[in-house]
């Protein structure tokens, strides 16, 4: 498979380029992705994702996840409308490490923020985001 799951924005309904049908594989893939739901450009549809794929409600369900660092496959939430950028360098603001292959998000104040890992970056977000479920924590109906 040549993405992190068939559970994709290329694949959803609520892309407007596929409207309203759920299908994978969906060749050919547009670079044109476009989440009606949540109002938002999707840049790399085949590893975005979001709960509301699975649960097909129209209302937004929590984050947007892209793929993390690969140290395992991982998914991590976007921060708000800010999709995390990956294999960049920086010191980390959680532990002050250095790195050259780390995340980068920006936040809504327009300050570019790095961290050392998929884990710091969870970590932090969660603190950002207090009371919001990731998927990995949410319990289906």
């Amino acid at each position: 498979m040549p993405n992190g799951g068939p559970d994709n924005c290329a694949a959803c309904g609520f892309n407007e380029v596929n409207r309203g049908k759920w299908a994978y594989p969906r060749p050919p893939i547009s670079p044109n992705a476009y989440c009606s739901i949540r109002g938002i450009k999707i840049n790399n549809p085949l590893w975005t994702y979001c709960i509301n794929y699975r649960t097909k409600r129209k209302n937004p369900d929590g984050p947007i996840f892209s793929t993390g660092l690969y140290e395992g496959y991982c998914r991590i939430p976007w921060n708000d409308r800010h999709q995390p950028k990956l294999y960049v360098d920086g010191s980390c603001v959680v532990c002050g490490l250095s790195f050259e292959k780390g995340i980068a998000v920006n936040t809504d104040n327009d300050e570019l923020l790095h961290f050392c890992s998929n884990k710091h970056y969870v970590c932090w977000w969660e603190n950002q985001h207090p009371g919001i479920t990731l998927a990995w924590d949410y319990v289906w109906d």
